[in-house]
């Protein structure tokens, strides 16, 4: 919920290049929380004018740590000067911790769901592999027999019964059929099926 301007401003300076102006950045460069009672007499921060239309005082921030490095930071602030008490960054280093810990979970997930999917892919391409040979046999076959039907010694059977029956056999399936052009009529040799 802050003003536009402010947005705006935050817009202009982040993501940043870590520097000491700038407490977020004091926190990452030092590993360790600040916790400042007024903004407006902090040596050496350079952000002050984004603090001023704000209206922020206080700020006190935590580092976000993974392994002993910094993966981000966790702040807050009010308008009111003064520092946090101690059981208030007590319990922002306890959410960092689990903020951290959280992260670290939704990545294992995400390698997870990308292993799955690979080992997914894998089993296809490994089934394709292993049909394709027996698929293309069968269709050569097919097409051989539908372009010269009159070699074809066998009966015939209705195209719309052979159609209808196909429908029927995967209705429950995640299969489904689309027809192109008419099969009123038409006759196709029994070999087929």
């Amino acid at each position: 919920g802050y003003p536009k301007r402010a947005r705006e401003a935050m817009e202009r300076e982040f993501p940043i290049v870590p520097h000491r102006g700038s407490l977020a950045s004091r926190v990452v460069l030092d590993r360790a929380p600040v916790n400042i009672p007024d903004l407006t007499s902090e040596p050496g921060y350079s952000l002050s004018y984004i603090t001023e239309i704000v209206g922020v005082r206080a700020l006190m921030a935590i580092p976000m740590m993974r392994g002993g490095e910094p993966i981000g930071v966790i702040a807050v602030h009010r308008a009111a000067p003064g520092r946090f008490p101690d059981d208030q960054v007590e319990m922002l280093n306890t959410f960092s911790d689990q903020a951290v810990i959280a992260l670290g979970h939704a990545r294992l997930l995400e390698e997870l769901r990308i292993a799955k999917e690979a080992a997914e892919a894998a089993a296809l391409q490994g089934l394709v592999s292993r049909q394709l040979p027996q698929i293309t046999q069968r269709l050569t076959t097919t097409l051989e027999k539908l372009q010269a039907p009159g070699k074809s010694a066998g009966t015939r059977a209705d195209a719309a019964a052979w159609w209808n029956g196909l429908k029927q056999r995967y209705t429950r399936s995640e299969i489904s059929f689309a027809l192109v052009g008419p099969v009123a009529g038409l006759m196709l040799p029994v070999e087929l099926f």
